[in-house]
This record gives C-alpha cells, structure tokens and sequence, in this order.
C-alpha cells in the first residue's frame, strides 16, 4: 500500500502512464515474491543455474517484443551500457541474491525487499534534490510501519 501511495502521485486511471506504471511494477513484485519463495526451496540447486535458467526465460519472454519493435536502433555506447546493466546490475546482482536465499529466510529477504522503494524516495531526494511529496511522505511511512510491525511479530 505505502509504494502504492508513492508511485500514484497523479490521476488513478488506465489512461495515465504513472498507474500503468504501477499496475507493471506491482505485477513484477508478484514475480519477485515468487523468486523469492521459489529460490528458498530450491536451495538444493546451484545458484549460478537458477540465476542462468530465470535469465533464460526472461530473454524468451522479452524477445518478441524486441522483435515486434523493430525500429529500435541503438549506438555502441548505449549497447555498451545496456551490457553492463544486464552483467553487473541483473545477473551479478541475481546471484548474489540467489545465494543470500540460502542463508536466510524467505521472509526475512522480504522484509528487506520492502525498504527497497523508500530508498529510492531517499536517494532521489539526496542525488538528484528531489523534495518529496506529502503523499511519498505518507507511503513511506507506511513501508516504515509495515516493517516494524512484521519485526514486533517474530
């Protein structure tokens, strides 16, 4: 609810890119909720071949669509860029994790996942000076509160 409060700063509408925007990233929460749980009972399975497999499936999910765009044009730069986010910021970043999953619990790998856009709110205010607004305020308390409240529970 809180990153929900965050990221609907304008119009709640099908029409508005924002809430489409959310609607994507709320799908791509269930996804991670269910790598996250998945990656605790697999922990039998090498990390480096789950990591391999979920990038696999991406790239054949993603691929059509690349290929329905075929007017994208990109430079070498932008390629460049493009490699090292997909090396170091997706599978580096997935096997590392990956392995945390064997060391902790799936609910505690949650509880961290949830801060996950309150430092973004953080971050874009202390980089870039992006003051935040009185709803970002109210969702991030929420994120706060929900973690408290799950830590008081255990």
């Amino acid at each position: 609810m809180g990153a929900f409060i965050i990221g609907t700063q304008s119009e709640i509408s099908l029409k508005s890119k924002d809430f489409l925007g959310i609607i994507f990233a709320s799908l791509g929460a269930l996804f991670y909720a269910s790598v996250t749980v998945l990656g605790r009972y697999l922990r039998d399975i090498e990390s480096s071949y789950l990591t391999f497999f979920q990038l696999f499936f991406a790239v054949l999910v993603l691929f059509p669509l690349v290929v329905a765009l075929e007017g994208i044009s990109a430079s070498t730069y932008s390629l460049s860029v493009v490699g090292i986010i997909a090396i170091v910021h997706t599978a580096f970043a997935l096997l590392i994790y990956m392995d945390g999953l064997k060391e902790v619990e799936a609910n505690e790998a949650a509880l961290l996942s949830y801060i996950d856009p309150l430092s973004a709110v953080i971050y874009a205010m202390l980089i870039f000076g992006e003051v935040p607004t009185v709803r970002t305020i109210i969702g991030g308390a929420l994120i706060l509160l929900a973690s408290l409240l799950d830590l008081k529970m255990r």
